[in-house]
């Protein structure tokens, strides 16, 4: 069965935080992360609100559990069918990093006006 959503990341000049976030990860973690992107892909915006979670300004967060702590993964809506991930985290304390959330929202709002520049 194809998923429903394509998955996108987020580049900025070559760099990519949410692929730096995936590849340091190993074991449950990796395993926990991969899942969440699988039930994006498939379920979208009909995810649960104990997986995905509004933090404003455009930006979702993915929840789920491994054995290092709480991991957090960044994303936003880009199109009808697709989403981008921009960055994530594991972390042994419940409460997210605001900076991170900070940093993808930045992300967003850029992607959003490099968008608009290219339709003019």
């Amino acid at each position: 069965m194809d998923a429903l959503y394509r998955i996108a990341v987020y580049v900025d000049g070559g760099y990519c935080p949410y692929e730096a976030f995936e590849s340091r990860l190993s074991g449950n973690c990796l395993v926990t992360v991969l899942s969440l992107r699988r039930q994006l892909a498939f379920a979208g915006t009909r995810l649960p609100k104990r997986i995905a979670h509004d933090v404003g300004g455009g930006v979702w967060e993915l929840r789920g559990r491994c054995q290092l702590g709480a991991v957090r993964i960044y994303y936003w809506r880009s199109g009808p069918l697709e989403f981008t991930l921009a960055c994530g985290e594991v972390k042994k304390e419940n409460a997210a990093d605001q900076g991170l959330i900070r940093f993808a929202r930045d992300c967003y709002q850029k992607t959003r006006q490099e968008r608009k520049q290219k339709d003019r």
